[in-house]
């Protein structure tokens, strides 16, 4: 068993009311034992120099799909059509034949006028299948690549496909549209890839001091990247299942109170969806959005 750790620092911030500066915190393996006490024996010591922090909690994201993220084209620094566009042509270069383009982040709030993005933004990617998911995922900008593979004609509840004046599809493809009709096309993950994506979500949250996330994730993700390496989890998850189905699937519900709950990983409930989102215009309101009278 490793020995305690006998931490020195200019200053540590305890979050208790009681306590709440310290100079010195004393650990045994994962739990503070001690602030501004004696060095045990047996301790080892590190002397910092420098500041602490309880550990954040992050208690909304996706994180397997963020984990993901971080490998794939990340738009959420464009601020013009003209960055999309170009940000698009990189990447393609970089790419196998015949990979996909999956990009992620995007928001027309980002650039001047607003105006939501078409598939002609997405023509330096010729006819590689390329899906771009806004930053919240309740919408999808695909080519005509992927357009050719989807069923545009019956109808879907719960989504749109958006059209142009002459009724083309724009490439547009609006909540249950981007889950149901673009989703199922997208090669899924394989098993290692969902590791390293939990894996260096897990770094990348480390690194900014997050030690404890909430997280909506579907069931097959926990039960490929979660589940594997339950024992060996940096991270504190608690799990928030997602259903894009209502009413709830009952197997999903089934499965969240089979899971054994325990420091590391907890399933605590399940999440369906109801209405959108504000950015989409498509939450669910008591009157008109402002911007867009005919909502």
């Amino acid at each position: 068993m490793a020995p305690p750790i006998h931490l020195r620092l200019e200053r540590a911030w305890t979050n208790d009311p009681a306590h709440p500066v310290a100079r010195t915190v004393t650990t045994d393996g994962d739990r503070v034992v001690a602030l501004d006490a004696a060095r045990p024996a047996a301790a080892e010591v590190i002397d910092t120099g420098g500041y602490a922090l309880p550990g954040f909690i992050d208690a909304h994201v996706h994180f397997i799909r963020g984990g993901l993220s971080l490998t794939q084209l990340d738009l959420a620094s464009v601020r013009s059509r003209a960055e999309f566009e170009a940000a698009i042509a990189d990447t393609h270069a970089t790419l196998p034949d015949d990979a996909w383009l999956i990009a992620r982040g995007w928001s027309q709030e980002n650039w001047p006028g607003h105006a939501l993005p078409d598939r002609r933004w997405l023509a330096a990617a010729g006819a590689r299948p390329t899906v771009c998911y806004r930053m919240d995922e309740h919408a999808a900008l695909v080519n005509d690549a992927v357009l050719a593979r989807c069923d545009l004609t019956t109808p879907i509840k719960g989504g749109s496909i958006a059209r142009d004046r002459d009724g083309e599809p724009t490439g547009l493809m609006i909540e249950a549209a981007a889950w149901h009709r673009v989703n199922p096309l997208v090669p899924r993950p394989s098993r290692a890839d969902l590791a390293h994506a939990l894996d260096a979500a897990e770094t990348y949250a480390l690194d900014r001091g997050i030690t404890t996330v909430g997280s909506m994730e579907y069931r097959k993700d926990v039960e490929a990247a979660y589940l594997p390496r339950r024992t060996h989890l940096r991270l504190r998850h608690r799990i928030t299942l997602l259903d894009r189905s209502w009413p709830l699937d009952p197997d999903v519900l089934r499965f969240a109170r089979t899971l054994p709950i325990d420091d590391r990983l907890a399933v605590i409930g399940a999440k369906s969806f109801l209405d959108g989102t504000l950015g989409l215009r498509t939450a669910a309101m008591l009157a008109s959005y402002a911007d867009a009278p005919e909502t």
